[in-house]
C-alpha cells in the first residue's frame, strides 16, 4: 500500500480507513474503503431509470458470485474478493453496496424515510459491517451498533455536503419530509434558509444525533486503537452537528468548519470523556 498516494491523502478524514487499524488488518481495511469509494462515481450504460436499475442488479449478482464487475477495476476486485474469502466475510455486503451505488449514477430521490433507511443500510451499513467483521465485532448486537453508527456518520456527511448533492441532483432527505414542510428541491437548491428549511434541517440533525447515540456502545466492543478512533469520530460528528445548529442550519454560505478551540475540546473529550461517552 502506498501511504503517500494522493488518493489516500484525500480519504484520510474517513473513519476506519487508515492507521488506527492494527498492522495485520490495515491493508484489508484500506482495500475495503477503496471498493466503497470507487462506487461513489459509478458509470452506468444508460440514463433511463429502469435500464439503470437492471444494470446495477446484474452487477450485484455478479459480485455475489465473486465474478468480475464492470464497476470496479479487475485488480481491486480480485484483492477485495480475496479478503472476503480469506476472512470468511459475506459477499452480500459488497453486492448491497453495488445496488445502492445506483443512487450516485444520476438523479437520486427517496420518497419515504423507509426508502432512505433501506438505502443507508445497503450503502453505509454494509460497508460498516465489513469493517466490523474485520474488527471481530460481528455478533448481532454489535452489528446493530454498527448500523446505527453508519447511519449517523452518513447523515452527518450528507448535511455537510448538502449543497454539492443538490448541485448533482441528489437528495438524501425523504421527499415526504420536504412536502411536510412545504418545500421543494428547487427551493433547497437556492439556499437562503428560511424557517421552513431550518425546521427541515433541524429534523435531520436530530436523526443523525439519535443514530450516533444509539451506536455509541460499540466503543466498548472494539480493541483499544479502534475504540479510540471511534470515540474521536463520534465526538467529532456531534461537534459538526452542533456547529450546523450554531450556524442556524446555513450549510450554503460557507463550508462547515470547526474552530480550533472547539477541536481542542473535542480531543479532550476523546481522551478523558469515557464516562460521558457512555452516558450520553
Amino acid at each position: 500500500m502506498n501511504n503517500g498516494s494522493e488518493e489516500q491523502k484525500n480519504t484520510n478524514y474517513r473513519p476506519f480507513s487508515g492507521q488506527e487499524w492494527p498492522a495485520s488488518e490495515r491493508e484489508d481495511a484500506w482495500r475495503l474503503w477503496q471498493w466503497h469509494l470507487s462506487l461513489r462515481r459509478p458509470q452506468a450504460p444508460s440514463d433511463q431509470e429502469g435500464e439503470r436499475k437492471a444494470f446495477f442488479e446484474r452487477e450485484a449478482e455478479k459480485v455475489r458470485q465473486f465474478e468480475p464487475t464492470a464497476l470496479i477495476s479487475a485488480e481491486l476486485t480480485a484483492q477485495v474478493y480475496g479478503i472476503l474469502q480469506r476472512r470468511k466475510m459475506p459477499a452480500d455486503y459488497l453486492a448491497d453496496q453495488v445496488l445502492a451505488s445506483a443512487a450516485f449514477a444520476g438523479r437520486a430521490r427517496f420518497e419515504t424515510a423507509s426508502d432512505l433507511n433501506q438505502f443507508v443500510r445497503q450503502w453505509a451499513g454494509s460497508h460498516g459491517r465489513l469493517l466490523a467483521h474485520l474488527a471481530d465485532a460481528a455478533y448481532m448486537w454489535q452489528l446493530q451498533y454498527v448500523d446505527d453508527l453508519s447511519r449517523g456518520f452518513f447523515l452527518t456527511g450528507r448535511l455537510l455536503e448538502l449543497p454539492q448533492d443538490l448541485a448533482e441532483d441528489r437528495l438524501f432527505i425523504p421527499m415526504a419530509e420536504l412536502e411536510r414542510h412545504g418545500l421543494t428541491v428547487e427551493r433547497l437548491k437556492k439556499g437562503n434558509p428560511d424557517e421552513a428549511i431550518r425546521r427541515l434541517l433541524w429534523r435531520q440533525v436530530i436523526l443523525a444525533r439519535d443514530a450516533l447515540a444509539s451506536g455509541r456502545l460499540l466503543s466498548e466492543e472494539l480493541p483499544r486503537s479502534l475504540s479510540r478512533s471511534l470515540r474521536k469520530w463520534w465526538f467529532g460528528c456531534l461537534e459538526v452537528l452542533n456547529e450546523i445548529e450554531r450556524r442556524k442550519y446555513d450549510v450554503w454560505s460557507r463550508p462547515i468548519e470547526i474552530p480550533a478551540i472547539r477541536r481542542f475540546f473535542v480531543l479532550l473529550q476523546m481522551q478523558f470523556g469515557k464516562a460521558a461517552f457512555r452516558s450520553r
